[in-house]
């Protein structure tokens, strides 16, 4: 059962009483929880032990009206609202229900062992996944697209087992450490791939060294190198300006596409960069259309387009 609950600290209360002998600290977690009824009492002691376990807080200040014992009380508090899915509320058990000054106290019981392994069980099942993913991607170290396509299997997998994690070590297991020692293995081979060298490929640029310039620039700003030389991949662009009359006037419009491959690699992968936003118009002249779109032509124009091109074959993505 997954249990969404909400934590209420009245300003004033009296702290945790002694935990009882029956309740040892080195197998339990108790904790007291306080409200105007016992449903209210019952779900603020299971917030906190909840809590314990994995939460997100905000807190605010609120005026409360309640009635206690046939009389309306005011009471200004701090509310903190405890945004927990745990999804084993079930272990939670409330042992007392109890009168306490002007409200009610319940107790809330957690045996850390049978929460333990239930949590074990959840985050080895989101592991297993994510270990062989990262453990794929190490393997193609010297394959930049077979270790992209399994890095960012498993940097979708990390969220998950990471928020598995947390709650495995508020219990004291440790045993994500390893997980993280394997993300960064992973961080170091995705850092050494993004030192590839990328040569582009001649083409004929129509906008007369523009085009190639915007290309080095945009490479350059995603931190990548670029060679004279294929000594790891190689980027193959096509361009082609076609220039009409558009209501404004002359248009001229430049259609790039690029192949990105491998040296060594006879599969590429092609898509088209810039799109729409490589054209220019001028009122009456072609040529002076022509002459503004080799100036407007900048590494501005195709760093997305390149990026999601390059994301295919290298880890460009922070993960």
């Amino acid at each position: 059962m997954r249990l969404p609950l909400a934590l209420f600290l009245i300003i004033g209360c009296a702290g945790p009483q002694p935990t009882p002998a029956r309740w040892p600290a080195s197998r339990y977690w108790v904790e007291e929880g306080f409200g105007l009824n016992p449903k209210e009492a019952r779900q603020d002691a299971q917030a906190r032990i909840a809590a314990r376990v994995r939460s997100h807080i905000t807190s605010k200040l609120a005026a409360v009206q309640g009635e206690i014992n046939g009389e309306i009380s005011t009471y200004v508090q701090r509310e903190t609202v405890e945004r927990v899915e745990f999804k084993y509320a079930e272990l939670i058990q409330i042992t007392s229900i109890d009168a306490h000054l002007d409200q009610l106290r319940a107790t809330a019981v957690l045996d850390k062992e049978a929460a333990l392994e239930r949590l074990s069980a959840d985050y080895e099942r989101a592991a297993a996944p994510f270990r062989a993913s990262i453990q794929a991607a190490l393997r193609a170290r010297d394959q930049p697209r077979v270790f992209t396509t399994h890095a960012s299997q498993a940097r979708a997998r990390w969220p998950a087992l990471r928020s598995e994690g947390w709650a495995l070590a508020s219990l004291g297991d440790r045993r994500m450490e390893a997980d993280r020692r394997l993300w960064a293995d992973l961080e170091a081979a995705r850092f050494a791939l993004l030192k590839t060298p990328i040569m582009i490929s001649d083409f004929d640029d129509p906008l007369e060294g523009a085009t190639r310039r915007a290309l080095t620039d945009a490479l350059k700003a995603e931190g990548l190198i670029t060679s004279t030389r294929c000594e790891g991949l190689r980027l193959s662009p096509t361009a082609g300006v076609r220039c009409d009359e558009s209501p404004l006037g002359p248009r001229c419009r430049l259609h790039l596409t690029a192949d990105l491959r491998g040296c060594l690699e006879g599969e590429g992968r092609e898509g088209q960069l810039g799109e729409d936003n490589l054209s220019a118009i001028h009122p009456k002249s072609t040529e002076v259309a022509m002459s503004l779109l080799r100036q407007k032509m900048s590494k501005k124009l195709l760093r997305h387009s390149l990026k999601e091109l390059l994301k295919t074959t290298l880890p460009v993505e922070v993960p």
